[in-house]
């Protein structure tokens, strides 16, 4: 029988087993994608042995395997038993494992859902079926250079969770070196990074936002939500799961624990009387979830931050502001209206303040000060003579 040559591999199109050798068989699919498997009789039986992706695979490293097989079998082996004593996973099923051990430390569900679609949509295609010691550098490139600069924040998370498979992948010694580190950055086109910047309203038009929220959303949750995640200047995912056992109404304080913050450091939230009043009005939501705003579309879970968005479109303020942009509102409000120290406004927003060795010396949360701030951030929103606003300038020249 005529042997077939590297070259003629390389051309082979057509989908279906081409014979390569004895035993020998070239895979091809409708898709390209092209391995090699070898079929034998073993015990009176034909047994199909896969021996790897073409290229990763040359013809002569899998003229070699099958010769090895063979010789097993001759000497009454099963090539299979000795393979399955150390079964290197494909990529995708390196994946499902590495997201199953990463999705423990998630807080955010939507999170670990989303964090298979982005491999699933783009680098299963060509790395899916790729056991993990043959995809090479060459493979992990094919998957981000189409889209590196289409789709470049996609992108640059399909390289993260491609890079953490793989650290996986090494951890348990499937590959020795990780084809998708650091490396690979220097081959990729040059990407200018945008900042993405949260639409948000000057901070005068938010007295008339606020009152806008009150009187005109009809879904109680939703609007008791939206005052207090504006009143507390906290994140959405915050004020949608704020729990009644997280408030102390008798020091009119919440205590959001650590898992639940993006610092992974619990924070305390001093309130204000105007939020203390939301809380009020909250309790007729009152179930056996504990949940502060729960969902009136799913029984026992907290509001989406898809119903929070909803809402803040239905009342008109979509176009202007995000709900994460009522932060950067109270934030140039803080710097424009009030005297308070940089360190007190962000500390009132849970951002890091300063490097390791100022966080070293600065171990105080500026509480109370944080209570006035937060106090006369109500008074403003709810127009009293109190929350009145002149500029820093004005203030400085009379």
């Amino acid at each position: 029988m005529k042997q077939i040559t590297a070259a003629e591999v390389k051309s082979i199109k057509r989908a279906g087993l081409h014979r390569a050798g004895d035993t020998l068989y070239l895979s091809v699919k409708p898709s390209g994608r092209k391995s090699w498997i070898q079929r034998v009789m073993f015990s009176g039986r034909r047994v199909d042995i896969g021996l790897g992706a073409y290229p990763a695979v040359t013809l002569a490293a899998a003229r070699e395997k099958a010769f090895e097989n063979r010789a097993m079998i001759a000497g009454g082996k099963d090539p299979r038993s000795i393979k399955r004593r150390k079964r290197i996973p494909t990529f995708q099923e390196a994946a499902r494992k590495t997201h199953e051990g990463l999705k423990a430390s998630w807080t955010s569900e939507p999170h670990a859902k989303r964090w298979m679609q982005a491999l699933d949509l783009h680098a299963m295609p060509k790395l899916g079926d790729l056991p993990v010691d043959q995809i090479t550098q060459e493979d992990v490139l094919k998957v981000l250079v189409p889209i590196w600069k289409k789709v470049p924040d996609t992108a640059g998370r399909v390289r993260q969770r491609t890079r953490a498979i793989l650290k996986f992948c090494q951890a348990h010694g499937y590959v020795e070196h990780n084809v998708a580190g650091e490396m690979i950055d220097g081959a990729l086109p040059s990407m200018r990074k945008k900042r993405k910047n949260f639409r948000s309203l000057d901070f005068q038009e938010m007295p008339e936002a606020f009152e806008i929220i009150g009187s005109r959303v009809a879904s109680i949750p939703s609007r008791l939500c939206l005052q207090f995640l504006i009143l507390t200047a906290s994140r959405s995912k915050e004020a949608r799961d704020a729990r009644w056992n997280e408030i102390d109404l008798d020091s009119s304080t919440w205590e959001i624990p650590a898992h639940k913050m993006k610092q992974r450091k619990p924070h305390r939230v001093p309130l204000s009387s105007t939020a203390i009043k939301v809380l009020e009005k909250a309790m007729i939501l009152r179930d056996e979830s504990g949940l502060i705003f729960p969902s009136m579309a799913k029984r026992g879970f907290p509001m989406t931050a898809e119903m929070l968005l909803k809402t803040v479109r239905q009342v008109g303020l979509g176009e202007k502001t995000v709900v994460h942009g009522f932060r950067s509102s109270f934030r140039t409000w803080a710097g424009e209206c009030t005297y308070f120290h940089r360190e007190v406004c962000e500390h009132a927003l849970a951002h890091v303040v300063g490097n390791t060795v100022e966080q070293s010396y600065s171990r105080g949360d500026q509480f109370q000060k944080r209570r006035q701030l937060m106090q006369e951030w109500a008074d403003f929103l709810v127009r009293t003579e109190n929350g009145k606003c002149d500029s820093q300038a004005e203030r400085q020249s009379s």
